[in-house]
């Protein structure tokens, strides 16, 4: 699977705003340790909310204290942080070309369960549950072969509106 994804800086000035607005119970939070292992979900967070938002907008944001090239990402219409520094050149260059459809937010942060498998001095395998709490991360992500799949036509007329006539702000000299 071919997955395309740029990191969003400045989630943690949001993150209130995001889990309020944009996060659900993760019912896979109330698994007993013996139902995550059973389930092969040892080694992964299980947290304790899930963030999910159905529409991306990708919004060139030059007045904001990120710089010229900054652009602010808005999931659901909740801003949640700015596309980082360094994916900023190609961002814009999607953005340009009309191509930012099938984006999706990644978010994760707060409290979550972790089953750990280990062995101990004996040899046995040991299984061990903990509750932690990691401070906020995100990314807009899309599987960019989904389109090739016909799951789901990659044109112009998905892409957002805002965007399309935002586009000309990035136009090549």
């Amino acid at each position: 699977m071919d997955i395309q994804s740029f990191d969003i800086s400045g989630i943690r000035d949001h993150w209130d705003e995001i889990r309020k607005n944009l996060a659900v119970d993760n019912p896979d939070y109330e698994l007993s340790r013996d139902e995550i292992i059973e389930r092969g979900l040892t080694g992964e967070r299980i947290y304790k909310r899930k963030v999910q938002a159905a529409h991306i907008e990708l919004i060139p944001d030059p007045a904001s204290d990120r710089g010229p090239d900054a652009i602010r990402v808005l999931a659901d219409s909740i801003h949640v942080g700015y596309i980082s520094r360094n994916n900023t050149e190609q961002v814009k260059e999607l953005m340009y070309k009309g191509d930012t459809h099938g984006f999706k937010l990644e978010a994760d942060g707060g409290e979550y369960h972790l089953v750990r498998r280990h062995v101990d001095a004996n040899g046995e395998t040991v299984y061990t549950m903990t509750v932690d709490e990691s401070l906020p991360d995100g990314r807009i992500c899309r599987d960019l072969d989904q389109g090739r799949r016909g799951n789901e036509a990659a044109s112009e007329k998905e892409s957002s509106g805002i965007l399309s006539s935002l586009a000309g702000l990035f136009k090549k000299k």
